[in-house]
């Protein structure tokens, strides 16, 4: 499951706010006084609810700007809690437009700032965990060790713990130890939370254990478990709005169905892949699926979708590449 922003959109609601200051005019002529409660720095406010619907509109470089912009309001003010909130956003989106570097930097500000304000790390934490797996050996953090301690922190959410576990058993795949890795996919599954979070959060974090389930079973060599795993994960990214997830799922069960010898699941799934990806903007990784899904269309003696992929070729061919046949 990729990182999700934090916290929820603060909004000061303009009609409420007139109608304070109507209250106070009326007090004030009777001789009342009123001692209204500080309100947050207005532009702060305004500029990290304007990058959270940026960023849920996949407008990325909008929302970098503006999450850029919340994070230096709240260090004129030398706020804290403020600086923690919009550099763990800004650190989300770095990591999710794949500027790992300066996201890693980012959030390490956040979990400085956080912590002084006397606010929980361990969503941080985790997104840190998250970023350094990606990042490798050159990461100044060890995933694992991060993991760790997120998996077993006391004020830890059920959520937290089951992806900080998911996480743990990714490494340990990643490193070939296949049977930890299935223990900890187990363990995993135990602690997915039945309540306490949205279903959409829930099949999101269940999308990622059974795409672990599935990449345990490719390293087994059974490919027929491995796509009904796969086409799982799909569904539940799909379900989750992990789009980019989804894609990749149906690309994974594309070429498990075909390691299986099921050329047309394979033909199909490939096929759907390149379709979302080049309308994700993906056109590297969509292309090369559409030439993939050309092909196993071909072998599953399926003319009209063989047709309808060489159109993708067509349409994420690179600038100046012919693309009228997929071999």
């Amino acid at each position: 499951m990729p990182p999700c922003l934090r916290g929820d959109l603060r909004r000061i609601p303009l009609l409420i706010t007139a109608m304070l200051g109507i209250v106070a005019l009326a007090l004030s002529g009777c001789g009342g006084r009123v001692a209204l409660a500080p309100v947050k720095d207005l532009e702060f406010t305004q500029s990290m609810n304007s990058a959270r619907v940026a960023f849920e509109r996949g407008q990325m470089a909008q929302a970098l700007l503006l999450f850029e912009q919340a994070m230096q309001k709240a260090a004129a003010r030398d706020d804290a809690a403020d600086i923690g909130e919009a550099a763990y956003n800004l650190g989300v989106c770095l990591f999710d437009d794949g500027k790992l570097n300066r996201a890693e930097s980012v959030l390490e500000t956040a979990r400085i700032e956080l912590a002084r304000a006397g606010r929980r790390t361990v969503d941080v934490r985790l997104v840190q965990a998250k970023l350094a797996r990606r990042i490798g050996e050159s990461a100044r953090v060890n995933a694992a060790e991060i993991a760790g301690e997120v998996a077993s922190a006391k004020d830890a959410t059920q959520a937290e713990k089951t992806q900080a576990i998911t996480l743990l058993a990714e490494i340990d795949l990643d490193a070939g130890r296949v049977e930890a890795a299935e223990k900890r996919s187990a363990e995993a599954r135990r602690a997915l939370p039945s309540a306490g979070v949205s279903p959409r959060s829930r099949d999101a974090m269940e999308a990622g254990i059974v795409g672990l389930e599935g990449r345990i079973a490719a390293a087994r060599g059974d490919h027929a478990k491995a796509a009904v795993a796969f086409d799982r994960e799909a569904t539940l990214a799909q379900s989750g709005g992990l789009y980019g997830e989804m894609s990749t799922a149906l690309l994974a069960a594309g070429r498990s169905h075909e390691s299986a010898g099921n050329a047309p699941a394979a033909a199909d799934r490939l096929f759907r892949a390149a379709r979302s990806l080049l309308a994700q903007g993906d056109r590297q990784r969509g292309y090369a699926a559409a030439k993939d899904a050309a092909i196993a269309a071909d072998r599953a003696a399926d003319p009209a979708l063989a047709a309808r992929a060489r159109e993708l070729v067509n349409e994420g061919s690179p600038a100046g590449s012919p693309a009228t046949k997929a071999s």
